[in-house]
């Protein structure tokens, strides 16, 4: 798919992490100090954040959007579409966005939807929430979850301790200027069970704690993004030297500085600030560096690329105009501030 859509204005964004903050020293005892610098320099991470264990997927979705509702930007009673985006519900029923929807006592008139998604959810919770303003809506929240430390390996010692549990909240609203989205993705489900070996639900042929082959996956990504990436500037009539800002997500910065280099891309326009401070927050790397750019000092409108990938194997990119001063509001907090 390669299809070009209407944007709306997104106008706040709020993300709760895990409470328990723990340096990768701490995770990785019994590692020599030399390997352990090493590792640090590679991924660029320096702790993360999990939940204990009995904080869960709609738990920390409730802290995000609390934290955006007490900061008034938006009144529950307008919220026109509650979007949850996760691949790590509390149970596989009820509903993610019911639970969040009853914490919080949001209307009836609240029209609850639930995705799953990996790493590209954001993505494609955004084009979904564009396309429903168009249609008529005037508020949709998105919340993406990722809380999978309940169910990693924690023997893969690196996977475990660059990764955080994380939710964002992002408040999308009709726009009277509208801008042009752009948006193009490929699924190569030929590789989906090679990829992410299947994890149980009703299903018990499954694995019970997660696994994904990052070797492959890191292969696959640098050899077709590349293509992808340039068929898409191609179709859209677009100069990657004239794109202000690309927000790519990257688990790690090694992955990052690597695809950089296949794209021909100065590191220096990809922002992925958020690894040092938060860890590889799967599907919230986007929101948190949405955040940081914002707190930078970014302003204005910025000619942006935004592109994820993931479990799938699904690779999508998107290119809009997104205007920094109408984020008013943009909040990181763990969930034991809550």
């Amino acid at each position: 798919m390669n299809k070009t859509f209407k944007a709306h204005k997104i106008s706040a964004i709020s993300v709760a992490m895990g409470q328990n903050y723990i340096s990768f020293e701490s995770e990785m005892i019994g590692t020599s100090t030399s390997k352990i610098e090493l590792a640090k320099q590679n991924f660029g991470i320096n702790a993360h954040y999990l939940c204990d264990d009995n904080t869960y997927a709609s738990d920390l979705g409730t802290a995000a959007l609390k934290s955006l509702l007490d900061s008034n930007a938006i009144k529950k009673e307008h919220i026109d579409m509650l979007m949850c985006v996760t691949h790590t519900p509390d149970f596989l029923a009820p509903q993610t966005s019911s639970l969040i929807h009853k914490n919080l006592n949001l209307s009836q008139n609240t029209f609850c939807v639930d995705m799953t998604a990996y790493c590209f959810g954001f993505l494609q919770a955004l084009q979904q929430a564009f396309i429903n303003i168009q249609s008529g809506l005037e508020n949709i929240v998105i919340i993406c979850i990722s809380a999978k430390s309940h169910l990693l390996d924690k023997t893969d010692k690196i996977s475990y301790a660059t990764y955080s549990d994380s939710a964002s909240c992002i408040l999308v609203q009709r726009a009277s200027n509208l801008r042009n989205f752009a948006l193009a993705s490929k699924t190569f489900s030929q590789y989906a069970k090679e990829e992410t070996r299947p994890l149980c639900a009703y299903n018990k042929k499954g694995i019970e704690t997660s696994s994904i082959n990052n070797a492959m996956f890191f292969k696959f990504i640098m050899e077709n993004f590349p293509p992808f990436f340039d068929e898409f500037l191609e179709k859209n009539t677009l100069n990657k030297d004239e794109i202000d800002t690309f927000y790519l997500h990257s688990p790690n910065a090694f992955f990052k500085t690597k695809l950089c280099q296949c794209l021909n891309i100065s590191p220096s326009k990809c922002l992925a600030a958020s690894l040092s401070l938060y860890a590889n927050a799967d599907t919230n790397n986007i929101p948190l560096n949405l955040i940081l750019h914002k707190w930078g000092g970014g302003s204005g409108i910025k000619r942006a690329i935004v592109a994820s990938y993931g479990t799938g194997i699904t690779m999508n990119i998107a290119s809009f105009d997104i205007n920094l001063d109408e984020i008013k509001f943009a909040k990181i907090s763990c969930y034991s501030d809550f």
